[in-house]
């Protein structure tokens, strides 16, 4: 009988240490990706984000599209220097808006784009980028418009997809 209590004491204190040990050890964070997976991984995805660009700018929908998940957790927003913040939920509304769009009397624009201060963060299956885009046109005063922009992207079936856009622009 005094094993009995001897065990189930010594167990005791081995689930109490095991919780505490739980609770007090961190989470462990994701591990970035480094190295050349990780240039490799920046080329994808900066190709990503061109292409949908281009794709935008260029009314074409179809290839707009490829470059998005599908599902109702995306979001894009923006903010043009002469209108309020503009968020839209969910890939259906977002194509249902970008289609109207690109089919009303948008003109193409081939404008090429500098995009600077790139800050790149490239997980297993997430990634997130921050940038300033700069436009070739000019105010004004003579300035390159100048966009600050956000993107997310999840790595489905080994291709990168955005899932979060957001631009901020001072550009009319």
């Amino acid at each position: 009988m005094k094993n009995y209590w001897t065990i189930l004491l010594l167990l005791g204190l081995l689930s109490a240490s095991l919780m505490m040990t739980a609770i007090g050890r961190k989470r462990a964070r994701p591990e970035m990706i480094i190295g050349k997976v990780y240039l490799q991984e920046r080329e994808a995805i900066m190709k990503v984000i061109s292409e949908e660009y281009t794709a935008f700018n260029s009314n074409d929908f179809d290839s707009y599209a490829s470059h998005w998940v599908h599902a109702p957790y995306v979001r894009n927003q923006d903010r043009w220097e002469r209108s309020d913040m503009h968020p839209v939920e969910g890939w259906e509304a977002q194509a249902v808006g970008t289609e109207q769009y690109m089919e009303g009397d948008q003109q193409a624009m081939t404008q090429e784009v500098v995009r600077e201060n790139i800050n790149l963060r490239i997980y297993e299956d997430v990634a997130w980028v921050t940038f300033d885009q700069y436009r070739h046109e000019r105010s004004a005063e003579g300035a390159p418009y100048l966009g600050q922009e956000t993107r997310i992207l999840e790595k489905h079936d080994g291709q990168w997809k955005l899932v979060y856009s957001a631009h901020f622009s001072d550009a009319p």
